[in-house]
């Protein structure tokens, strides 16, 4: 008895929250609308990393945060 491979798959690129644009807090290559509700789901929170809204990483989602979004939004 051979073992039977594994079925054959296509790779596909999970997009890694905060590590795109500016603003992009789900990583999905684009600043938008899903953006900003991430980032207004946790402002006025001590969180970090873009994938919580907090897009200059100071440890506060703020309205500095809000500027950075609104400036990348739709690229």
């Amino acid at each position: 008895n051979c073992p039977t491979p594994p079925p054959a798959s296509t790779p596909t690129k999970t997009p890694t929250p905060g590590t795109s644009k500016p603003g992009d807090a789900n990583g999905d290559g684009q600043v938008n609308g899903a953006d900003y509700l991430i980032w207004i789901s946790h402002y006025g929170q001590s969180v970090s990393g873009p994938a919580n809204g907090d897009f200059n990483n100071n440890g506060s989602v703020d309205g500095a945060d809000y500027i950075i979004w609104l400036s990348n939004y739709g690229l």
